[in-house]
């Protein structure tokens, strides 16, 4: 099943589900911010447990008016992301926990006061051809971005402007040399 997404702002939590894909209508015409009053811990987008999802071509925004903690949030998910923007997440831009079979494609993950990207333990995402650019900048953001011991990316084609090797955190010394 597709769902188009008509252009708008949407302020609601997604909740990706099993075999559905979501597509915005037009190219980063449909916008998701979080409801006012949700809280920090809360993500825009999420995808758990979940088999054959798509969501694509949509931004993921957070501002002083509108908190953002996380932008989108993936575990144990076989799920394609392409062509999303996300900007203005506090804790995290992107996060994947758990599990293989989730693949970003052609994102922009910029501005983000928070990490741009985190991969936990025990993921596998495959991330190709995204640019990751101003993450990380605030005082409690961890770093640009974090992956942590015991996760399996596969990172190809991606441009990360202005990371630096202390930007990328939870990485021994010789991680980083690497």
């Amino acid at each position: 099943t597709t769902v188009w997404v008509e252009r708008g702002e949407y302020r609601e939590q997604l909740r990706l589900r099993s075999g559905i894909r979501v597509i915005s209508r037009e190219r980063r015409g449909a916008v998701i911010r979080l409801r006012s009053d949700a809280s920090e811990a809360e993500a825009a987008v999420v995808a758990m447990d979940v088999v054959g999802a798509e969501f694509s071509g949509f931004r993921i925004v957070g501002d002083s008016g509108t908190p953002l903690g996380t932008g989108l949030y993936v575990r144990d998910a076989a799920v394609t992301i392409t062509d999303i923007e996300i900007s203005g997440a506090k804790n995290t831009a992107i996060e994947f926990a758990g599990g293989a079979g989730a693949t970003m494609i052609g994102g922009e993950v910029h501005d983000n006061p928070g990490i741009g990207l985190a991969i936990r333990a025990g993921a596998a995402p495959q991330i190709n051809l995204n640019e990751f650019a101003k993450n990380g900048l605030s005082q409690q953001a961890q770093g640009a971005v974090v992956i942590e011991a015991g996760a399996r990316p596969q990172l190809t084609r991606n441009i990360f402007v202005g990371l630096r090797p202390e930007n990328l955190t939870m990485l021994s010394d010789a991680d980083r040399a690497a």
